[in-house]
C-alpha cells in the first residue's frame, strides 16, 4: 500500500472520529439541558446547578449555598459533580466524570453556581464560595 492511500485513509478515520466526538458532546449537552430545563416532563421551575469544578472539597460550600436559597421552595438544586461524593440529604446529584457538563458551562478551576430560568436561559452565574451574591440576586428578582 502506498503512502497516499494510507495517509488518506488515516485522515478519513481522524475526521470521522472528530465528527463522532462533536456529535457525542452535542448529545450530552442536549441531555443535560433537557434535565435542567424540565427534568421530569411535568415540573417547571428555576434550576440551581452547583458545579464542584472537579474538586473533592466543594460539598461544604455547596451546602452553604443551598442554605442561602431555602426560602424559594420551587427552586430545584442539582449538584453537578466531577469528583465529590454526595451524602444522604444532599441535593440531587448528576455525575460529570468526563467533565463535559463543566466544559459546556465553562466551569474550570473554581466551583460555581449557575441559576437556570424555566425557559432554559442562564439567569445568574457566580462563584460557589460567595453564595450571598446568589441570595442578593434571588431577593431582588423574587422578593424576600
Amino acid at each position: 500500500m502506498d503512502c497516499a492511500t494510507s495517509c488518506t485513509g488515516a485522515r478519513r478515520i481522524r475526521a470521522s472520529a472528530r465528527r463522532m466526538r462533536r456529535s457525542s458532546r452535542s448529545m450530552v449537552r442536549a441531555r443535560l439541558f433537557a434535565h435542567l430545563y424540565n427534568p421530569d416532563g411535568v415540573t417547571w421551575g428555576w434550576t440551581l446547578s452547583l458545579f464542584d469544578a472537579r474538586r473533592q472539597d466543594a460539598l461544604a460550600a455547596m451546602r452553604r449555598a443551598l442554605a442561602q436559597v431555602r426560602d424559594w421552595e420551587w427552586m430545584r438544586p442539582r449538584s453537578i459533580l466531577g469528583k465529590s461524593v454526595p451524602e444522604a440529604g444532599d441535593a440531587t446529584a448528576l455525575f460529570d466524570l468526563d467533565g463535559v457538563a463543566h466544559g459546556a458551562y465553562g466551569i474550570e478551576g473554581a466551583p460555581a453556581l449557575v441559576l437556570v430560568r424555566p425557559d432554559g436561559h442562564i439567569a445568574f452565574r457566580g462563584p460557589l464560595d460567595k453564595p450571598e451574591l446568589l441570595r442578593a440576586y434571588c431577593s431582588r428578582v423574587f422578593g424576600a
